[in-house]
């Protein structure tokens, strides 16, 4: 999985590769393709950025902001400079998605 960022929008989308980008946000009737999308952040990191997100949201000492400050924190560490909204829609929002997944269903997600 990896994080992709539309080149004429400001959307963010999680995706194994360009076409589930585009397939996951349905952009087919205004002419978007697979092309218009380009990686915002490879597929190693963004498994271990989500990882960081999803398990602090199991973690009950750890309110909506504070996860949002450590995730964000260490995104730049890693070398990304996300927006607010591009952290919340590439990255945040998934791992609250999958707060009650079982750990099989999100590696099949992630991979």
């Amino acid at each position: 999985m990896k994080l992709y960022k539309h080149n004429s929008n400001i959307t963010v989308v999680p995706g194994r590769n360009t076409d589930q980008a585009l397939d996951r946000y349905n952009m087919h009737e205004d002419n978007t393709t697979s092309e218009d999308f380009e990686v915002l952040i490879p597929h190693e990191d963004f498994v271990k950025i989500f990882r960081l997100a999803r398990l602090l949201n199991t973690l009950d000492q750890y309110d909506y902001k504070d996860t949002e400050v450590i995730v964000e924190t260490y995104t730049k560490h890693l070398g990304y400079d996300l927006t607010n909204k591009e952290l919340w829609d590439g990255i945040l929002v998934w791992a609250e998605r999958f707060d009650d997944a079982d750990d099989e269903d999100i590696e099949d997600w992630l991979n």
